[in-house]
C-alpha cells in the first residue's frame, strides 16, 4: 500500500538562493560585493540588541523555572515537615508522660 507524498505546510522555509559549487556563502547572499563588512556590522548590531534584553529575559525565564520547581516541592516539603513535627511531638510527649507517670508513682509510694 503506498502513501501519497505529503507536502510540508505553507510555513516551512524553502531555500530561495541557488549556490554554485565553490562559490562563498557571503558572496552568493551579496551580490553588491559588500561581503564581509557588513556581514561584520550586522552581526555586531544584532549583538548589542540581544545584549540590550538577554539578561533581564535569561533573569525572568530563571526566576519562573525556580518558582515552577519551587512549587512542585512546597507540597512535598510540607508533607516531610509535618511528618517530622508529627514524629517529635509524639516523641516528647511521651517522654513527658513516662516521666510524669514514674514522678506520681515514687510520690505516692
Amino acid at each position: 500500500m503506498s502513501n501519497p507524498p505529503r507536502r510540508p505546510p505553507s510555513f516551512v522555509p524553502t531555500l530561495t538562493d541557488v549556490v554554485a559549487p565553490g562559490m562563498s556563502s557571503t558572496a552568493a547572499r551579496d551580490p553588491n560585493g559588500e561581503g564581509p563588512e557588513l556581514e561584520e556590522l550586522v552581526v555586531q548590531r544584532v549583538m548589542e540588541r540581544v545584549a540590550l534584553t538577554l539578561e533581564d529575559q535569561l533573569s525572568d525565564a530563571v526566576s519562573a523555572a525556580v518558582q515552577l520547581h519551587l512549587d512542585a516541592m512546597s507540597a512535598q516539603l510540607r508533607v516531610e515537615i509535618e511528618g517530622v513535627v508529627r514524629r517529635l511531638t509524639t516523641d516528647a510527649l511521651a517522654r513527658e508522660l513516662s516521666e510524669t507517670t514514674g514522678s506520681a508513682r515514687i510520690s505516692r509510694a
